[in-house]
């Protein structure tokens, strides 16, 4: 925490090169290992962090941060070099497959959806792509070098969802096409080689669906594989006291193996 701000922390800097190391070095030994994870550990107390820094006028739905180079002991900005997010710092974001750059999900004004490309080495801006339509974009994925998923929503929470392809350097859209009927996203986690999502029934009028959880694997040309998880069971559920109760897959607190029950404040 910062006086007078906050600091949301996105990467290290150079601590992937340094796990890359400690990899190659398993396979010399346990020796091997055990003095590479020494080095990591020690790389991951000197590097750089990548983070977003938020003023103390941050609302929950603009957070117009600056994504700036933290000391890691401290989580204090470095330097005076730092690019403005605008609206773009609160919706998903991922790295390029090199992780020189990064693209966050944003707006380009009351709900029209947008991505925003940047080099992380420098802290520049390298271009905006406009997505059409409204709606808001809940994740990302920078699949391979030329190609970047987003999915959209609208209205947010308990629309439908759809699946728009990006050239990241040409900055166009190569495809548009619907993803879900009406869902909530639980989870979404980008791999090196697809966009996986974890889907829950909306929520109706009484703000409440609890149903059997889906899963989506999207790839760098737009294909989608789903698959129903008719036994595990995910969503949302309101108490008469007003508090509300999360039901996420896989999360600490549940008396069933196949449900958790978090509190959701």
């Amino acid at each position: 925490m910062l006086r007078g701000g906050a600091v949301l922390l996105v990467a290290t800097m150079l601590a992937s090169a340094a796990v890359l190391d400690a990899g190659r070095g398993a396979l010399a030994g346990r020796g091997a290992v055990a003095s590479t994870a020494e080095a990591v550990n020690a790389r991951l107390g000197e590097s750089p962090l990548l983070g977003i820094v938020w003023g103390g006028d941050v609302t929950s739905a603009v957070r117009g941060g600056e994504l700036a180079r933290l000391d890691p002991r401290s989580l204090r900005p470095l330097g005076r070099t730092r690019l403005p997010l605008d609206a773009f710092s609160s919706s998903g974001w991922s790295f390029s497959p090199d992780r020189s750059r990064i693209v966050f999900g944003g707006l380009f004004g009351p709900m029209k959806p947008a991505l925003r490309f940047a080099d992380v080495l420098r802290l520049r801006l390298t271009g905006d792509v406009q997505l059409r339509g409204s709606g808001v974009v809940l994740a990302t994925g920078w699949l391979a070098p030329r190609r970047a998923v987003a999915v959209v929503q609208q209205p947010w929470g308990a629309g439908p969802l759809r699946l728009v392809v990006v050239d990241p350097l040409d900055r166009r859209v190569l495809l548009r096409r619907r993803l879900a009927g009406a869902s909530e996203l639980e989870r979404a986690v980008a791999t090196r080689r697809s966009l996986v999502l974890l889907l829950a029934p909306a929520r109706g009028p009484r703000r409440t669906a609890v149903g059997a959880a889906r899963l989506l694997s999207i790839d760098r040309g737009g294909r989608v594989r789903s698959v129903l998880l008719a036994r595990l069971k995910a969503g949302s559920d309101s108490l008469r006291s007003g508090a509300g109760y999360l039901y996420a897959p896989g999360c600490p607190g549940s008396r069933s193996p196949k449900m958790a029950h978090v509190p959701s404040s």
